[in-house]
């Protein structure tokens, strides 16, 4: 199997980026991906998305060919068929490497999940046996089941890579089936929707389970009604996930 020669390509595309006097940072806003992502590239330590590949070549004016060859092409020099294959099964192998890492690193989310999932279950558990009038109150069910429910979308069924037209419109909202969000001021785009999902998923993984120890806490020195005392923890521990995302989100745009 041909496999696309990563230091070859970033040298390539390093040469190409002087020659139209770019810096990284201005080749990366021009491909709506960071900075850091197009230094990687050069450094040969990982390679674009193959739906990058035509922008790319478009802005630096080589030909797609030249690119994934990563060298300048006479234009009188013909490809035979079997180079052209080569070719072309370097790119998909881009798509398939990208792919085998979105996928391990889902399942590693999915395992923290199911972590926080079991340590929250435990800390009701002992709730139980030890301390039963929390249990009467709802909004400590309720922050619970918040944060479940939006860590088990966050971890198992979120989108690791949003459509093209992210990156080509300045869109403020997220849309997924019943799933929305909005970050005011700020845009989602492929630049920073990884950093984005980062953050939300390790506020969701590590406020669920550290709410039953902040209401256990609080149960002793705030007086009864308990439900009417302390429900604001869930507020700064759940509905402060936005916080993270929105610095992800400014700070990756």
């Amino acid at each position: 199997m041909y496999e696309m020669d990563k230091e070859q390509f970033g040298c390539f595309l390093q040469q190409l980026r002087k020659e139209k006097g770019y810096t990284q940072k201005e080749l990366a806003a021009r491909l709506f991906i960071s900075d850091k992502a197009v230094s990687k590239w050069e450094r040969g330590l990982s390679l674009p998305d193959p739906t990058l590949l035509i922008p790319i070549s478009e802005i630096l004016d080589v030909t797609v060919t030249e690119l994934l060859k990563g060298q300048r092409l006479e234009k009188s020099q013909p490809l035979q068929m079997e180079e052209v294959e080569r070719l072309v099964t370097g790119s998909l192998e881009l798509s398939a490497e990208e792919a085998k890492m979105q996928t391990a690193a889902r399942k590693t989310w999915k395992m923290a999940f199911l972590g926080s999932t079991l340590l929250t279950g435990a800390e009701l558990l002992l709730l139980v046996l030890f301390r039963q009038t929390l249990l009467s109150i709802a909004n400590l069910w309720m922050g619970i089941g918040m944060g479940i429910f939006f860590g088990a979308y966050f971890c198992f069924f979120a989108k690791e890579k949003l459509p093209r037209y992210y990156d080509e419109n300045p869109i403020s909202s997220y849309s997924d089936g019943i799933f929305r969000m909005n970050l005011a001021g700020m845009r989602f785009n492929n630049s920073n929707w990884p950093h984005i999902l980062k953050a939300g998923r390790l506020w969701l993984l590590i406020s669920t389970p550290l709410l039953p120890a902040v209401y256990w806490i609080l149960s002793f020195w705030v007086p009864e009604p308990l439900a009417d005392t302390i429900g604001f923890a869930n507020l700064p521990l759940l509905l402060g996930m936005f916080i993270p995302m929105i610095i992800a989100a400014k700070k990756y745009e």
